[in-house]
C-alpha cells in the first residue's frame, strides 16, 4: 500500500468519526427600517402669542392665537384675564427721558435719509408741523368693525384661538395665555398652576390637531411629534411637555429640537447666528455644525409687541 493511499484512508476514517469543525454562526438578516412618512409627523411650535402647528409635509403651518377661554365653574365668579405684559422699568423716573431721547434718535434717522432724487431732506420747523396738524380733521371710522362676539349660548367648557379672543367680557369665561416671554406663564392667580397650565396646553393643541389637521385623537397613536423649544429652556418644563404629548395626547413618539437649530436646518445652513425677534421675546444664538453653543445663547424680555404698543 502506497503512502498516498494510507493518507487517504486516514482522512476517510476522520470523516466517519466526525471531526469537529469550526462553528459558523448563521447569517442574521439586517432589520429593515421602513421610512417614516412625513404625513404622519406633526410639528408643534408653541409661541407666546401664536401656536404654529402642521404636518412635516406641509409647506406652511397653521397659526392660531395661543389662548384659551375657560368657563367659570361657579356662578357669580369674578372674571379673570391675564394682564398685558409691561417691560420692567417703564414706570421709572428716568423712563420719560429715555423715551424722548429715543424719539429724537428716530427723528434724526428719518431726516438723515436722502429723498428718491438724491436731495437731502429739510427738517420742518415745529411751528409748521403744529399748524399743519391743526388744519387736519380726524377721519371718522365706521363703528361697525365687522367683528362679532363669539356665540357662547351652548356654554362650551372652553374656547380656543380666535373664538377665545372674541368672548364677550360679560360672559362667564376666564382668558389664559399659557406661554409668556417664551416660558410657562406660572402665577398665583386662577389657572396659574403648573397642572392647570398643562391642561390648557392639552386642550389647545388637541383641538388644533383635530380641527385644522383633521386628525382624530384616537388616531394619534399612529403619529409622531416634533416639539420646538426655545434655546434657553427649563429642563423640568420640557419633561412635562414630553409627558403631556406621550401620555395625555397620545403620540407614539416625540423628539425635541431647539428653535435655532431648526431655523438653520430649514435654511440649508450648518452654521449661522440666529436672531429671533418674536412677539414677546428676542433670542440670539450661534449654531455651528448643527450644535447650539450654550455660551452664545441670549434671551431679551421684549419683542415686537413692545414696539407696536409704545
Amino acid at each position: 500500500m502506497t503512502q498516498v493511499e494510507v493518507e487517504n484512508g486516514k482522512e476517510r476514517e476522520k470523516e466517519q468519526r466526525g471531526v469537529k469543525r469550526p462553528i459558523v454562526p448563521a447569517a442574521i438578516p439586517e432589520s429593515v427600517l421602513e421610512p417614516i412618512q412625513s404625513n404622519f409627523i406633526v410639528v408643534i411650535h408653541a409661541g407666546s402669542s401664536t401656536l404654529r402647528i402642521g404636518r412635516a409635509a406641509d409647506t406652511h403651518p397653521v397659526g392660531i392665537p395661543h389662548v384659551i377661554a375657560r368657563r367659570h365653574k361657579k356662578q357669580g365668579q369674578p372674571r379673570y384675564e391675564d394682564p398685558w405684559l409691561h417691560r420692567d422699568g417703564l414706570n421709572k423716573p428716568e423712563s420719560n427721558e429715555q423715551r424722548l431721547n429715543g424719539l429724537k434718535m428716530v427723528d434724526q434717522a428719518i431726516w438723515s435719509k436722502k429723498m428718491s432724487n438724491g436731495a437731502r431732506r429739510i427738517p420742518a420747523p415745529p411751528d409748521q408741523v403744529r399748524a399743519y396738524n391743526k388744519q387736519m380733521r380726524p377721519a371718522v371710522l365706521d363703528t361697525n368693525s365687522g367683528v362679532k362676539w363669539t356665540d357662547t349660548s351652548l356654554q362650551p367648557e372652553f374656547l380656543v384661538g380666535e373664538e377665545a379672543l372674541y368672548v364677550k367680557p360679560t360672559d362667564c369665561y376666564n382668558i389664559h395665555w399659557p406661554v409668556r416671554r417664551g416660558q410657562f406663564n406660572l402665577h398665583t392667580g386662577p389657572g396659574g398652576s403648573l397642572s392647570a397650565l398643562l391642561a390648557d396646553l392639552e386642550a389647545i393643541w388637541t383641538l388644533a390637531i383635530q380641527k385644522y389637521l383633521e386628525v382624530p385623537r384616537k388616531d394619534l397613536k399612529y403619529y409622531r411629534c416634533i416639539l420646538l423649544i426655545p434655546d434657553i429652556y427649563n429642563r423640568q418644563h420640557v419633561k412635562e411637555l414630553v409627558n403631556l404629548l406621550l401620555n395625555n395626547i397620545g403620540f407614539s413618539g416625540v423628539i425635541v429640537h431647539q428653535e435655532s437649530i431648526c431655523a438653520t436646518f430649514g435654511s440649508g445652513l450648518s452654521s449661522a447666528c440666529v436672531v429671533d425677534v418674536g412677539e414677546q421675546k428676542t433670542s440670539v444664538c450661534c449654531v455651528e455644525d448643527g450644535v447650539s453653543h450654550r455660551n452664545t445663547r441670549l434671551r431679551l424680555a421684549y419683542g415686537g409687541a413692545d414696539v407696536t404698543r409704545c
